[in-house]
């Protein structure tokens, strides 16, 4: 490093003062501008300042169970996080399935869905052949039959998507789903992002 950048480095370190001077001076407001600070702040009330902060996943579930306005097929229920609260009308793969049957929800696919998502038979058979390739053992049946149908149904809308690409199901499609394999302790996995 030459002499002149060690100059310009011990210059630039010593203009700390100016900044120090800055904070401890008061600059003089002038109004004859017409600038107020603060003008469109919203005012407080001390009622405010009381009431205990609610964590993010409470504000978006409480906000996500006064409305509904995110389901057009009347079929979703309300999920655990805004991601997964999504409806099968909104998803333009899904529409495309539904068309081929004029159905105006994806669980109502009758050979679809039923067949595919729902038949027990089905869903060991594609569970034997997920086992056999990829060696998950899910020994709660009920938890096989979900994630079982999860896969067939991302299958039969997407076809293959590849290692750790993953989609988010309709909340419809979930619903129906947990509904026909509950959990026995009602605890659910829900989404999840591919670990790196």
């Amino acid at each position: 490093m030459s002499n002149a950048d060690e100059s310009e480095l011990q210059l630039s370190c010593e203009s700390s003062d100016f900044e120090s001077e800055l904070e401890t001076s008061e600059l003089p407001y002038s109004g004859a501008i017409g600038i107020e600070p603060y003008q469109f702040e919203p005012q407080g009330s001390s009622d405010e300042d009381e009431r205990p902060e609610r964590p993010a996943e409470e504000v978006d579930r409480s906000r996500l169970l006064s409305t509904h306005t995110w389901c057009q097929c009347g079929n979703c229920g309300v999920m655990d996080t805004i991601k997964v609260c999504r409806c099968c009308t909104k998803i333009e793969e899904m529409g495309a399935v539904m068309g081929e049957e004029g159905v105006n929800c994806i669980t109502q696919h009758p050979h679809g869905f039923q067949s595919v998502c729902l038949d027990i038979y089905v869903l060991r058979t594609c569970y034997r052949w997920y086992h056999q390739q990829f060696g998950r053992n899910i020994v709660d049946e009920n938890n096989r039959y979900r994630y079982t149908a999860y896969r067939m149904l991302a299958r039969f809308v997407w076809g293959w998507l590849g290692k750790d690409l993953r989609v988010t199901l309709p909340a419809c499609a979930v619903r129906r789903i947990r509904e026909n394999f509950p959990s026995a302790t009602g605890q659910y996995t829900g989404y999840l992002e591919p670990e790196n």
